[in-house]
């Protein structure tokens, strides 16, 4: 949806800047902080470390959008004429509309794969949940993309749908527990495809999970199956998730 984003971004700017004041603008700087609020939390977002690009903090759209509505709501505007007023309703509308359709698409795509989970692994069961990291997704595509890191967050869906009562989340601390070694509940990794081995390893060496589920390119599941052949035969494959079960 990069490509929707940019578009409807640049079309609002076009709608509002040109009904911009600016003759009022050099008051407005001087009289409205919120500006300068709005300016400092998009370098905020702007200068955070590059290598989260492929996670959830860059770009930290929790800094861009609250910048990018303080900035738009405190700039000096001329008085809309109705057509442009009406375009940017229109604009609006239309935004919140495509959300909707992610939000249902999205919604639909994380229900299969709880759907694959809930026929194969017994509810509550402990499980190592590897989202493996894509930069671009499963196919080469142009403009950036946060990747299929942003997957790992199906397994909390899932773990808030079973009840499990621990979820090892290294994003959000308010579902990090300490590790349980008797029974860790769900444990999610994401690591890079060139560390799939070396951070698998580690978790299953501290408890022997009775079921890995992993989610990502299919190469990237292939090595996960290659790497835990030894103890974990592949029962379940899917569109882009196979899980894994261990042998006693």
């Amino acid at each position: 949806i990069f490509w929707a984003n940019l578009g409807f971004g640049l079309a609002l700017l076009a709608l509002l800047l040109p009904n911009v004041d600016r003759t009022a603008l050099r008051t407005a700087l001087r009289d409205r902080p919120v500006l300068w609020l709005g300016v400092l939390l998009a370098a905020t977002a702007l200068l955070l470390p590059i290598e989260n690009l492929n996670g959830l903090n860059k770009p930290d759209g929790r800094l861009v959008l609250p910048a990018f509505l303080a900035i738009v709501a405190a700039l000096p505007y001329r008085a809309f004429r109705a057509g442009r007023g009406t375009l940017v309703i229109g604009l609006v509308a239309l935004c919140f509309g495509l959300h909707i359709v992610e939000y249902s698409a999205i919604g639909s795509r994380i229900d299969r794969v709880n759907a694959v989970t809930d026929s194969t692994i017994p509810t509550g069961s402990p499980i190592l949940h590897v989202a493996i990291r894509s930069g671009s997704g499963c196919t080469p595509a142009f403009g950036p993309s946060v990747g299929v890191n942003t997957l790992k967050w199906f397994v909390a869906d899932y773990a808030l749908e079973s009840g499990q009562a621990r979820l090892n989340f290294d994003e959000t601390s308010f579902v990090h527990s300490r590790f349980d070694k008797n029974s860790p509940g769900v444990t999610v990794l994401a690591p890079a495809p060139k560390d799939i081995a070396a951070e698998i390893r580690p978790p299953l060496q501290a408890y022997p999970y009775p079921y890995v589920q992993a989610i990502g390119c299919p190469k990237d599941l292939a090595t996960v199956e290659l790497t835990l052949a030894s103890h974990y035969d592949p029962i379940r494959r899917s569109d882009g998730i196979t899980i894994l079960r261990r042998r006693d």
